[in-house]
């Protein structure tokens, strides 16, 4: 968490969109990564958080880190699941044993897409 910190700090521009991959591993990271989200998304419609998590490893992490996005970042503001979905992607990786060889296979990919809304906004989930 203290990296996640040091992030925001460093930070010294707001973000229109920001790609998580892999971030909710550890149920002690939900909480600081819904932080970062909060101080490094630029304000304003269309600002928009795409999360991308193994599906079977973090489903509770998931769902807690949905309810802090909903439930309200610091300055009154929050963000809508608008999408979320698993997607089959390939993946190539060296073998196991360094000879040289690449293997490719399929996992799924969960992936959620969260916007915030200002005004008269519509932002709904769609699922597929």
């Amino acid at each position: 968490s203290c990296a996640w910190r040091l992030a925001c700090e460093l930070c010294c521009c707001l973000l229109p969109a920001i790609m998580m991959p892999a971030v909710l591993y550890e149920d002690t990271a939900v909480e600081p990564v819904a932080a970062v989200v909060g101080r490094l998304l630029k304000r304003g419609s269309g600002s928009s958080l795409l999360l991308a998590d193994p599906p079977d490893r973090t489903a509770a992490n998931r769902q807690r880190f949905v309810e802090l996005l909903s439930s309200g970042l610091p300055g009154g503001r929050s963000l809508t699941l608008e999408e979320s979905g698993v997607y089959q992607c390939d993946v190539s990786q060296l073998d196991a044993e360094m000879r040289g060889g690449v293997t490719t296979e399929s996992v799924g990919v969960q992936f959620m897409v969260f916007r915030e809304a200002v005004g008269n906004d519509t932002v709904g989930l769609k699922s597929n």
